[in-house]
């Protein structure tokens, strides 16, 4: 959905998705990044600020888990949390996976971001779920890692 900065109301933008999760930009701003997590795809739009996403395409797809949360590093790097997958996947700007952040005791990962002073630490947030209570007893915790990049500053509201 994107909201209408005149009559403050949502507007479906993006059509035909199952489980919508993880949403990010480009450093850029102008491709936008939109996980599906029922299809296993993390898609890449053009964007622009006024007609909102256009020219769909398959940015990254399968692997272990499902693609949830995501956030983009100042590199264009594109960081998604997978899962059931146990990790965090970085997909350089052009969707080639290069560096995995293991979550140990943790399968089910949920999101991540940038933070800190430097932006410099990546937090991994997970889920205990439907979990057995005796079952990875890190579930649910949140993780924080230093990846060697740095994130992008939140965006505000521009309406």
């Amino acid at each position: 959905y994107q909201l209408d900065a005149g009559s403050r109301q949502p507007r479906p933008v993006v059509p035909g998705l199952t489980i919508s999760n993880g949403l990010g930009w480009s450093p850029d701003t102008d491709t936008m990044f939109l996980n599906d997590s029922g299809t296993g795809t993390t898609w890449a739009f053009d964007y622009d600020p006024i007609d909102g996403p256009t020219r769909r395409r398959v940015f990254a797809s399968g692997g272990d888990g499902a693609p949830d949360g995501l956030c983009v590093d100042a590199e264009g790097g594109v960081w998604v949390a997978r899962y059931a997958g146990g990790c965090v996947q970085r997909l350089d700007p052009s969707g080639r996976l290069d560096a995995v952040v293991e979550v140990p005791g943790a399968s089910r990962v949920t999101a991540c971001c940038f933070g800190g002073d430097d932006l410099g630490t990546l937090y991994i947030t997970t889920s205990r779920e439907n979990l057995p209570e005796d079952a990875e007893p890190d579930a649910g915790s949140l993780f924080s890692f230093r990846p060697g990049v740095v994130g992008l500053p939140a965006a505000g509201f521009a309406g």
